[in-house]
């Protein structure tokens, strides 16, 4: 049953919930203003036995949120506690998280990737400059617009470097997506987010994780095993030309990564420079290899041709060629393979 108000906004359905939050649409009376309301369920965090710990981490997010100013970040309103709820009112965001997406839509092609990827490294520059580790970057934390426009969400279990909270106790996160200090405890910074930048990289252009599994063997994998190359795992020249790219955001040590989201992201840029380019050159190559083919005389090839047509020899011939985009990939992401641990809520 929906709240009929929670502070000062009336509610007017319900967008989402996790294990100990609900998100819903409401109304500022005042303003007309629709915002998104992320609150916390008491009785629920309660029931947890960490109810402590996980107030905290939603204080935290909505302070992280709060001191970000960034298109590609969903920004917050106020945050707000009562008898019932800990809230925040943030941006309304018109669109769908990028899990949905890659659930139901065919693969966006490596140009559309890397867009995506350059807008959340533009917003993670932000983020970092602010001393703000995300630390959970996954499809299910980015939303897309409805025009198409990246925005950072769910700072949940980030770290603020001027807290000191750059260690950690217990593992917080989704597996598949947390670079190895991130399971070992070790000392944490925004190189972090990288790594899970790099995963989604692989994500987006090859329809599969890097590592993959139940949540002991990805831990095993990203401890101790390579990732595979992207070309081997989408194949293609223009995957091939992302390889360096994602290789080195997935560098088991941070400082062999990128040194900051601005460095990956003029790296991506180049890398899709490399890949148009590469399938420029493979679509002129198929377009030569079949403009110019040997056509068989037909039966009436010995007649003579009358004297005002051009005398083209017939096996020099040239058939009229129309250019066709390649087909995008129609391959899906795995619902049941993206997210192990939580594959029992979805």
């Amino acid at each position: 049953m929906l709240p009929p108000r929670i502070g000062r906004y009336d509610i007017s359905a319900e967008l989402g919930r996790g294990a100990t939050s609900i998100v819903y649409k409401g109304v500022d009376p005042a303003t007309g203003r629709v915002v998104a309301i992320k609150t916390l369920q008491r009785s629920e965090a309660d029931a947890d036995g960490d109810a402590e710990a996980i107030l905290l981490r939603f204080r935290n997010e909505a302070r992280t949120i709060g001191r970000l100013r960034h298109p590609g970040v969903v920004a917050v309103d106020e945050f707000g506690e009562d008898g019932l709820h800990s809230w925040i009112a943030m941006e309304y965001v018109e669109g769908r998280n990028l899990d949905e997406i890659l659930l139901r839509n065919p693969l966006p092609g490596h140009e559309r990737a890397a867009a995506l990827m350059d807008e959340l490294l533009d917003a993670l520059a932000c983020v970092h400059a602010q001393g703000i580790c995300h630390r959970d970057l996954k499809p299910a934390n980015i939303m897309v617009t409805s025009e198409g426009r990246v925005k950072l969400t769910d700072f949940g279990v980030a770290r603020l470097r001027d807290l000191g909270l750059t260690r950690v106790s217990t593992i917080i996160g989704t597996p598949a997506f947390m670079a190895p200090e991130q399971f070992t405890g070790g000392a944490l910074d925004h190189r972090a987010d990288l790594f899970g930048c790099g995963v989604l990289l692989f994500l987006l252009l090859s329809g599969r994780r890097p590592f993959s599994g139940p949540p002991a063997a990805v831990m095993h994998q990203i401890l101790h095993e390579e990732a595979p190359l992207l070309s081997q795992a989408a194949g293609g020249m223009a995957a091939r030309a992302y390889d360096d790219v994602v290789s080195r955001a997935l560098a088991k040590r941070a400082d062999e990564r990128f040194s900051s989201a601005g460095e990956m992201r003029d790296a991506l840029r180049i890398a899709a420079l490399r890949a148009a380019e590469s399938t420029l050159a493979t679509v002129v190559k198929t377009v030569v290899q079949t403009a110019v083919r040997p056509v068989v005389p037909s039966a009436d090839a010995s007649k003579p041709r009358p004297s005002g047509e051009d005398k083209v020899p017939v096996d020099r011939q040239v058939e009229p060629v129309v250019m066709k985009e390649a087909p995008e990939r129609a391959a899906r992401v795995d619902a049941f393979a993206l997210y192990a641990p939580d594959a029992s809520k979805r």
